[in-house]
């Protein structure tokens, strides 16, 4: 019924609303409408997407009628908000997806959400967010891509950090007081990234044996 479709999406355009206001920005409102609505009822008074769009636009009216400061001033042009609903892909959903960041919210036991155990550092519980650099610049890679990025960083820290050479038992420095200073300072900086390369190692191979157990990549070839 209308009232209960307005109880479902209002919340999420209040919420969608008050991102665009952090962001300061008060934009233009685009959406698609088919032809044929598919999944809105004809009581709903027009096509689901469009039903959302206006009450993210009367949201954002209303923060700008009560809030003289909204939008804030900027030199930047007016923004354009492009709302579209499923029906413009309802092949998407349906399909595996084999990035980092959803292999590892499919495949492996995450508490909260971001925290997993790194089996490779006591047990001690990792946690998956801004502070780890590797799983910012790689959850939105492909699995194969992520794989051969933790090899390579694996290697390459391995030969640049002299605390990581002093293990390997790579160092060749004759002046042994200068070598154990460079290996000292190097160490907390090792330790770290061991933590870290070891975690992502051990995520991506979890990933990769489940892949291969359930055959997910020949799945993925009937997908496409």
């Amino acid at each position: 019924t209308p009232s209960h479709l307005n109880y479902e999406l209002a919340p999420v355009a209040k919420r969608l609303v008050s991102v665009l206001a952090t962001l300061g920005e008060y934009p233009y409102i685009r959406y698609y409408s088919p032809p044929t609505p598919t999944i809105t009822p004809a009581s709903s008074n027009g096509p689901l997407v469009e039903k959302f769009s206006r009450l993210v636009q009367d949201e954002l009216d209303e923060l700008a009628r009560i809030d003289k400061s909204f939008p804030p001033q900027t030199t930047f042009s007016r923004a354009i908000l492009l709302i579209v609903d499923r029906g413009l892909d309802v092949v998407a959903p349906l399909v595996h997806e084999f990035t980092y960041q959803a292999l590892v919210n499919d495949y492996l036991v995450l508490e909260d959400g971001n925290k997993i155990v790194n089996r490779s550092d006591d047990d001690k519980v990792a946690v998956l967010d801004e502070t780890d650099k590797i799983w910012v610049s790689q959850k939105y890679k492909h699995i194969a891509e992520v794989l051969e990025f933790v090899s390579d960083g694996i290697k390459k820290f391995s030969s640049e950090n002299k605390a990581a050479a002093f293990v390997a038992g790579g160092s060749r420095n004759n002046d042994k007081i200068a070598e154990l200073k460079d290996t000292l300072g190097a160490l907390p900086e090792f330790l770290e990234m061991k933590a870290k390369y070891s975690l992502h190692s051990n995520m991506c191979e979890d990933c990769m044996a489940i892949l291969g157990k359930y055959n997910h990549m020949a799945l993925s070839n009937v997908e496409q």
